[in-house]
């Protein structure tokens, strides 16, 4: 079942036949129904944990529309992006998440891996935003970071990021190729076979034809996968009321404008600066925004 799930190869170990606990995952309409869900839960004073993997960066950034969304509705805000991660301050913080989350909503990102984990009561609801920019496979592991989480709420919307991906290796290769590619350069049949002959390159192609493979449905796939992890799936009927979208487009208005004013704001560049920061295994978002001017 997980092989026809995941589209790939897979081991299977046997465990002494421990299995998952049974929880329950609650699949909402739209955004905006999940958005205003969360709304509630903060107005009535309960704890929320929300996971996503949206944009975060200075180009787009849907995770600062989500805080412009939420953080009015709550007394205590904690963000756990990469840049909360990267921040010095952080550091006694994050070591010990379960004893030191005291905060109404706690917002992560990715960057929240998989060693991590949080094991107090603190939370009373847990919801997960998927966008698709990580596999099914790694999203399905963000709930489980609240080890005593019962039951998820879930929205997800994977089809800007996963469109048109492709499960051909030849094709993936040329396109591969072609990225690295200067203006005008040919990519040969002859080429292909020359690239692929040498070390790791049909290796990589595999596994990007193996991620193609479990984003091109993605949404589905991810439930799949849930099912297999022991979840029970429901669905919600909750609709986001006018008077809730329009609040939530005014806070992403917001949190737009707050970009734009943030990229505006940073200093020119030349290109040797470009180039340090793009070499960077890591980059602050005063860097984004200052590269992304630059390549305005």
């Amino acid at each position: 079942k997980l092989k026809d799930a995941t589209g790939g190869r897979y081991i299977h170990v046997e465990d002494g036949g421990v299995t998952a606990p049974m929880r329950s995952m609650i699949i909402y309409p739209s955004k905006e129904a999940l958005i205003a869900e969360i709304q509630s839960d903060l107005d009535a004073g309960l704890n929320v944990y929300l996971y996503t993997d949206c944009s975060n960066n200075a180009r787009q950034s849907e995770f600062d529309q989500l805080l412009a969304a939420l953080t009015p509705r709550a007394k205590s805000v904690k963000r756990l992006d990469k840049a909360g991660f990267a921040d010095p301050s952080n550091k006694d913080y994050l070591s010990d998440l379960t004893n030191n989350i005291t905060e109404q909503l706690v917002i992560c990102s990715p960057a929240m891996n998989s060693g991590v984990s949080i094991e107090s009561d603190h939370f009373d609801s847990v919801y997960v935003l998927g966008r698709g920019t990580t596999l099914p496979t790694e999203l399905i592991q963000a709930p489980p970071r609240v080890r005593k989480m019962k039951e998820v709420r879930i929205y997800i919307d994977a089809h800007k990021y996963n469109n048109g991906l492709s499960i051909n290796p030849d094709f993936v290769l040329e396109e591969e190729l072609l990225k690295e590619s200067s203006a005008g350069y040919e990519v040969t049949p002859d080429f292909k076979q020359e690239m692929l002959a040498k070390p790791g390159v049909a290796d990589v192609i595999d596994q990007i034809v193996y991620e193609n493979g479990m984003r091109a449905n993605y949404a589905n796939t991810f439930y799949h996968i849930a099912m297999l992890h022991n979840y029970v799936l429901s669905y919600s009927d909750k609709i986001a009321t006018e008077e809730e979208e329009k609040e939530i487009s005014a806070a992403k208005a917001r949190a737009e404008a707050q970009r734009i004013a943030q990229v505006a704001a940073e200093e020119e560049i030349d290109a040797a600066t470009a180039k340090k920061i793009i070499e960077k295994d890591a980059m602050s978002r005063a860097e984004e925004c200052k590269l992304y001017k630059y390549q305005l």
